[in-house]
């Protein structure tokens, strides 16, 4: 396994663990995160939308699917699933579980993340919450 699918691995892990602390080590400092809300966020930001994350749903877990590496960029494609358990931006807990899919791509300088894109399926979060209709 390569040194940026391994480092990624250990980081994933930590999210896993719900320990940002550890995770960000994979991250520059200034970092420019794209894709987790509605605008680029640095490091400050992911903490926030991550930690509103893991108190709605305590039991989120990412699994990844696969991990392609160009060089110094990594695709990753994974699903994450858990429990609606706590109120998620004005979204009421529902007790439903979730399972959706995402990809990122990481762009890696001296071994930090540096830009990272996320795509995740959030109509499909929505559906599954009850809050649109799937039809």
């Amino acid at each position: 396994m390569s040194k940026l699918k391994d480092t990624t691995n250990r980081a994933l892990a930590a999210w896993n663990e719900k320990d940002l602390e550890s995770y960000f080590q994979l991250y520059d400092r200034d970092a420019r995160i794209h894709g987790l809300a509605p605008m680029m966020v640095g490091l400050d930001g992911a903490t926030e939308v991550y930690q509103a994350f893991f108190s709605a749903f305590p039991d989120i877990h990412t699994h990844v699917e696969d991990m392609i590496e160009d060089g110094e960029t990594l695709a990753v494609r994974y699903h994450v699933h858990g429990t609606h358990h706590g109120e998620f931006q004005g979204i009421p807990a529902t007790e439903r579980e979730i399972m959706i899919g995402g990809m990122s791509i990481l762009r890696f300088v001296s071994g930090k993340v540096v830009e990272r894109w996320n795509q995740l399926d959030r109509m499909a979060m929505l559906q599954q919450l009850g809050v649109f209709p799937t039809q």
